[in-house]
């Protein structure tokens, strides 16, 4: 029988995937690996340049400002992100643009900024499950801007509902795509404990296997 989509999984989130292909139209790229780690560098390019406007807009002054940049850029771990190929920083990004988004519409109460807040979490879910937890703190810091501004009623479900909507839609799309594909509305969530089961499973069998091996040269 011919090969099914079903038969890849859908435990993933797809846009940390997608985000790669531009960049495997050049062949030479794409046949060397070259386009991962490319990408993830941009990225982090990206995201210190996002990080210097989140400052600014914080009104922070421009020494404290580099030095933060200097120490956040010189971070072993963003290096270590920013140079491997993974999409984790891609992540970061996205999540980055929504954290601007959202100051920024605490500043000036456009609403255009908190259009594009949700609509980086929406993607930022995408590429990495995790940003849902973000969701959740944009959803209270809108309520507590929104009531530190004596908003209305109305003005206030209407800050969050323009918020959630890109999220909810995003994460809407994506468990019909799992509907249709596999059957399974919300596998991609229970799976994500299947992965950290198998994995750790075979760290111990590992771990186990070099004891026995080890065991009988050392005791005996």
């Amino acid at each position: 029988s011919p090969p099914k989509l079903a038969a890849i999984t859908m435990n993933a989130a797809p846009l940390g995937a997608l985000a790669y292909l531009p960049l495997t139209i050049v062949k030479p790229v794409a046949t060397s690996l070259m386009a991962m780690p490319i990408l993830t560098a941009l990225a982090g390019g990206m995201l210190m340049s996002l990080l210097n406007s989140i400052l600014r807009r914080c009104q922070i002054g421009l020494g404290l400002r580099v030095l933060l940049l200097i120490l956040f850029g010189l971070n072993p771990m963003l290096v270590f992100y920013a140079g491997n190929g993974e999409p984790v920083v891609l992540g970061m990004v996205v999540a980055a643009i929504g954290l601007l988004s959202l100051i920024s519409w605490k500043a000036t109460g456009e609403t255009r900024h908190l259009v594009a807040a949700g609509l980086a979490i929406g993607v930022a879910v995408l590429v990495d499950y995790g940003y849902a937890l973000w969701a959740i703190g944009f959803t209270f810091a809108i309520m507590s801007i929104a009531a530190g501004r004596k908003d209305t009623g109305e003005r206030a479900r209407s800050s969050l509902i323009v918020f959630l909507t890109p999220v909810v839609y995003a994460l809407m799309v994506w468990i019909l795509l799992n509907t249709v594909i596999l059957g399974s509305p919300f596998g991609w969530i229970t799976a994500q404990t299947g992965v950290i089961q198998v994995n750790t499973t075979g760290v111990l069998q590992g771990v186990t296997a070099s004891v026995d091996r080890l065991l009988p040269d050392t005791v005996f």
